[in-house]
């Protein structure tokens, strides 16, 4: 069978468009869906797009999502105080940190913001370009770039407050997220970046009440046992915890990216439902422990399952 292509698609982890998380990233409550329209401040850039996962294939039957137990634990973050270990332009910076792509991770260090020039640009179909994130710089000059719209997008909270302009400048203590692989389908190009999942991962524009699941779910480690051994292409299932969501109410298709619980190297994975999938599996929301059924892709130098 032919592959089918996602038309619309442009990176791994950008153009999510509307967020599980609109509330979610404030904690405040487990959905909700943002109307569909342009953002406040561009007209013509798409509220609602999905990530660029590569080809869509259709390999064997639609795949599933099975929510087992809500409001549970994350996993524990990859705590780390050395932005070298996230920076791309230090030697073994970024490439040391592949075995945690979509796993969370907190970087506790003295960082400023600056997106000048902006390390995550996107340019929409009538020309116009905006940027979709900034790079956290520590005292040492070493810096991450920080993607604030693929788990964001722009009908969160703190979104008006993100450091996107050219002037705009913060100090933040800490900073955390979704380490992801900026992927580009077309040119082959990965890009590892820092993916903010919640208002509150970005100490001093945080606003609401943080993620507070209390609940333990099994401490399986299907993820890492998927990652150690697979044949791209084939159909698995695989239990974890949701640890960032997105949804796009224009198309029907939604992502998520899923953890062990006890957390640890090569133990995340992101799933996809792309718009053309004839799946009717519905999204999680962030906390749930699920269990996951479809057919694993390879997407830069990262993985994912596809629905």
């Amino acid at each position: 069978m032919e592959p089918t292509v996602e038309p619309s698609i442009h990176r791994l982890r950008t153009r999510f468009g509307v967020l599980l998380g609109c509330l979610l990233a404030v904690g405040l409550a487990p959905s909700c869906t943002t109307p569909d329209g342009p953002p406040p401040h561009a007209s013509d850039k798409p509220v609602d797009s999905e990530p660029d996962s590569g080809p869509y294939v259709d390999a064997g039957p639609a795949g599933t999502v099975m929510v087992v137990s809500s409001a549970n634990l994350l996993p524990p973050a990859w705590q780390i105080t050395d932005a070298g270990l996230l920076a791309e332009s230090v030697p073994d910076g970024g490439d040391a940190s592949v075995a945690y792509l979509n796993e969370r991770v907190e970087l506790t260090a003295a960082l400023t913001t600056n997106s000048n020039p902006c390390p995550v640009p996107f340019t929409t179909a009538t020309g116009k370009t905006y940027c979709d994130g900034f790079n956290a710089v520590d005292a040492a000059g070493q810096a991450v770039v920080v993607d604030s719209f693929t788990y964001l997008g722009t009908g969160a909270p703190c979104y008006a407050q993100m450091p996107t302009n050219p002037t705009d400048s913060l100090t933040l203590p800490s900073i955390g997220g979704v380490w992801g692989d900026n992927y580009n389908s077309t040119t082959g190009v990965d890009q590892l970046v820092l993916n903010l999942a919640t208002c509150a991962d970005m100490p001093g524009v945080a606003q609401g009440t943080p993620y507070a699941g209390v609940n333990m779910p099994p401490m399986t480690t299907d993820i890492a046992m998927l990652l150690s051994s697979f044949s791209p292409g084939a159909t698995v299932t695989v239990h974890g915890v949701v640890i960032a969501a997105w949804s796009s109410s224009s198309t029907g298709s939604f992502g998520f990216s899923m953890e062990d619980p006890a957390g640890g190297p090569g133990a995340g994975i992101a799933v996809v439902r792309p718009s053309n999938s004839n799946s009717t599996t519905v999204a999680p929301n962030l906390g749930d422990y699920v269990s996951v059924t479809g057919f694993i892709v390879a997407a830069g130098v990262s993985y994912e399952i596809h629905l």
